[in-house]
């Protein structure tokens, strides 16, 4: 239930219990009006209650008496409503949190995992591709002093300092240690240097 509901249903309970009292009062005034004797000749006591007008406001009050117990039944359940809300608010707020918890520690985990493969294919390839030329140069002993060959390998160390320079600027890497003296795993900080 709504706090408008509820304020609709604490106004109709007012105006049941003001139109309760106000039949209660006019019910009394019926009851204890005097009855009037009217003598003529003829000696007869006219009674002028008007009981189906009794009857009537008894039956209004009853109806009323009613209509206010369901209203007060309705006003307790609103309560407990509302409450009942508050509690599963509080229980989504509390299971929200722990849910962007989880997924930031999982991002975290993935992003680490990202790097540590990508940095791993790096390493494979240059390494690869490192015996590869190894093994070119020493099958191929006649390209020694070769100016074109210098060049190229020139421009290739120069291409693999910057590579090393931008690498160090971007991350420092801390390895913890199991007890074997294995690694575990690595973590990774973003290093910014100042110009």
């Amino acid at each position: 239930m709504t706090t408008r509901e509820l304020q609709e249903v604490k106004k109709a309970l007012k105006q049941a219990l003001e139109e309760k009292q106000r039949l209660s009062q006019q019910l009394e005034q019926e009851r204890n009006k005097p009855p009037q004797i009217v003598e003529k000749v003829v000696e007869k006591v006219v009674d002028r209650t008007d009981y189906t007008k009794i009857q009537r406001l008894e039956q209004d009050i009853q109806r009323l008496q009613q209509e206010k117990a369901q209203l007060e039944q309705k006003a307790s359940k609103s309560t407990e409503y509302e409450n009942e809300l508050k509690r599963l608010k509080q229980e989504l707020n509390e299971k929200t949190d722990e849910l962007l918890a989880l997924t930031q520690e999982q991002l975290r985990a993935k992003d680490s995992r990202m790097i540590y493969e990508n940095v791993s294919y790096l390493t494979r390839d240059v390494g690869k591709w490192m015996n590869k030329l190894r093994l070119d140069i020493h099958n191929r002993r006649h390209v020694e002093g070769d100016s074109e060959v210098h060049r190229t390998i020139e421009s290739c160390i120069k291409v693999l300092e910057e590579t090393i320079s931008e690498l160090r600027s971007w991350v420092e890497v801390k390895q913890y240690q199991n007890e074997k003296g294995g690694a575990i795993d690595a973590e990774y900080a973003i290093v910014i240097e100042s110009e």
